[in-house]
């Protein structure tokens, strides 16, 4: 099935426990308000999800939670981190638990050169074959996804993985 966003997308939080765990029962209550409020998919472990702030086991604990929880209701987008391998691994992960595709942004913390967005994106492109969906998020990345730089990403061909 090709994946073709439409409708919102909710950002998604995720939510701890007092003791700072991942609080599964609150995030599925969270996922089941977005459904009945009429979200087309969910954006789990971006920005809003704390991804830089997650181990590797929690993210997938996380996209494992959601995953579950839609129960392909609807669509179910997991953020792929920016970082390699990081982006990579979580990019691979998201499509072997289920996701229909992943959210990424260019590298953050140094401000990466158009050459460098691509690389970044095409290694994501090459670790998993769900599509990728480019987050233009310059105030946290310091680069601007323009046109020039979209249109180069777009040519990346797809994982044959």
């Amino acid at each position: 099935m090709r994946f073709t966003p439409k409708g919102i997308y909710t950002a998604i939080v995720t939510p701890f426990d007092a003791a700072d765990e991942f609080d599964a029962t609150a995030f599925r209550k969270l996922i089941d308000f977005q459904i009945a409020s009429g979200a087309a998919g969910l954006l789990v472990i971006g920005g809003s999800g704390e991804f830089v702030s997650l181990t590797r086991s929690e993210r997938q604990q996380v996209i494992d939670v959601a995953i579950d929880q839609v129960a392909r209701e609807f669509r179910s987008s997991s953020r792929a981190g920016a970082r390699n391998p990081g982006g990579q691994e979580t990019a691979r992960y998201a499509e072997k638990a289920g996701a229909d595709a992943v959210l990424v942004l260019p590298p953050y913390y140094i401000k990466a050169s158009a050459t460098g967005v691509h690389e970044h994106f095409a290694r994501v492109a090459d670790a998993a074959s769900i599509p990728i969906i480019a987050y233009n998020n310059t105030s946290r990345t310091g680069v601007t996804l323009d046109i020039g730089i979209l249109e180069k990403l777009a040519g990346i061909p797809p994982s044959s993985r």
